[in-house]
């Protein structure tokens, strides 16, 4: 947590098992929780995580009722209104990706948005 007061970082409470250590993974902040996803440690990628910010623990797959997105990184994410919205990525085996995906946070549900949209691609922001 950055103290813009005091201009200085302190670390975050955290029980419960963190996510590994990751590169290309994204990170939003809603205003009660962190959405981490995707992400590589080798030899995997993750899923996404959720860290409670007042509860201070980290919960794997932030207790999703559906599927979502398999495993990528290099991916953008933002907060959109009550949603992570997902895009692209590059998934092993299959390259650069196009799709867009919906997380609604209170829901915890994945959706899929289908359509036309800016192609496939990675490691952009």
């Amino acid at each position: 947590r950055f103290d813009l007061a005091k201009y200085r970082w302190s670390e975050l409470p955290c029980r419960g098992c963190a996510p590994p250590l990751l590169q290309e993974h994204s990170l939003i902040a809603s205003p009660s929780s962190l959405l981490l996803f995707g992400g590589t440690s080798l030899p995997y990628e993750t899923p996404l995580w959720v860290y409670d910010i007042r509860g201070g623990a980290w919960a794997l797959g932030g207790g999703t009722t559906t599927g979502g997105p398999g495993p990528r990184r290099g991916h953008s994410a933002v907060l959109y209104e009550r949603a992570m919205v997902v895009f692209g990525g590059y998934v092993d085996l299959k390259g650069s990706n196009g799709e867009l995906w919906v997380y609604e946070i209170g829901e915890r549900v994945w959706s899929l948005c289908e359509g036309v949209g800016p192609g496939p691609r990675h490691g952009h922001t």
